[in-house]
């Protein structure tokens, strides 16, 4: 469904979503329980916030997907395109201490993911990165038929198409 800005709001089963008829402030914000996959319009005057239990997501234009925590399992942000800040939820519970440990925010780019769990953000690939051309719907001249390359330049090559950096503890095999 879509949000009174022309955001788009794909929820999973289960999935609940609290949200204004129309955003009417300089903060669009949200309240999600469950998962969901979230395509937001860009406007960079007025963010949009997804607060969730354990996190809050800033966004000022993107495509994301949220896990929230549940059987063990940590909450999840995944970024598909832009970038989005990831903080931890301090409101989440009724009870605030002074003296909590609260995560440090992570700034996420297409193909990261961050993962929340004991007060800690943390910063790592998806599990299926795509390449960015896919995620931007643009057309791409990468070629991925590699020849007698070095695996360096086959590194470069594929870091330019995902937007990830690849890199090897073994200088010596990146010559091969």
């Amino acid at each position: 469904f879509f949000l009174s800005d022309s955001s788009r709001v794909k929820l999973k089963p289960n999935a609940t979503i609290i949200y204004p008829e129309t955003f009417t402030t300089n903060k669009r914000t949200v309240y999600l329980k469950g998962d969901a996959f979230f395509e937001v319009s860009k406007n960079r005057k007025n963010p949009f916030y997804v607060y969730n239990q354990n996190i809050i997501v800033k966004v000022l234009g993107t495509s994301f997907h949220i896990k929230s925590a549940k059987d063990g399992i940590p909450a999840q942000v995944a970024v598909r395109t832009g970038k989005v800040q990831v903080n931890e939820n301090e409101e989440s519970s009724l009870f605030n201490v002074s003296d909590k440990k609260v995560a440090k925010p992570i700034l996420l780019k297409p193909n990261q993911k961050g993962v929340f769990a004991n007060h800690n953000l943390n910063k790592t690939l998806v599990d299926k990165p795509i390449p960015l051309a896919e995620a931007y719907n643009l057309a791409t001249s990468v070629n991925y038929n590699f020849k007698e390359e070095s695996l360096k330049s086959i590194f470069e090559t594929l870091t330019e198409a995902y937007g990830i950096d690849i890199i090897s503890n073994n200088e010596d095999i990146l010559a091969c």
